[in-house]
């Protein structure tokens, strides 16, 4: 990887290391979840990018900020990741709607976006899970978090 200004391509490389072996609800290699969110951020900036392709890593992996700081990401890239990690510390204690909510008053736009893009990915009916009473319940979880990061 590159130390500094990591591109696209490196952070991909990146995230099949960090995702190695994952796979999503269908079976399919997790790391081709946060490259599709990649192409659904509106507008995106490099470092929105950067975010999108990231945004699991912290939540789903055992990497730390300053492992992704080390990697050589700017600060401003792990900032808008680690409000994506709805483990961290500051979620503590909240539903998902609450983090939702907390995440769209009090976090970055940036990071608004990017979790705009993976509640698209997320709801798109081609990811369907297999249990259709589950699957509704999603979408409906989804579609409320939508509402919220649109206002």
């Amino acid at each position: 990887m590159n130390d500094s200004n990591p591109t696209v391509e490196d952070t991909i490389k990146f995230i099949q290391l960090a995702h190695h072996g994952q796979k999503d609800h269908g079976g399919v290699d997790y790391w081709n979840h946060p490259v599709e969110v990649m192409h659904r951020v509106n507008s995106p900036t490099h470092e929105e990018k950067l975010a999108a392709l990231l945004h699991d890593v912290l939540e789903d992996t055992d990497y730390t900020e300053k492992d992704l700081l080390d990697h050589g990401f700017t600060k401003s890239v792990v900032e808008m990741v680690s409000w994506l990690n709805f483990k961290h510390a500051r979620y503590h204690g909240m539903t998902y709607i609450e983090k939702i909510r907390h995440l769209k008053d009090q976090g970055p736009p940036s990071s608004v976006k990017v979790k705009l893009a993976d509640n698209s990915h997320n709801s798109d009916p081609s990811r369907a899970f297999g249990d259709t009473e589950k699957h509704q319940g999603m979408m409906r979880r989804y579609q409320r978090a939508r509402d919220i990061l649109v206002q």
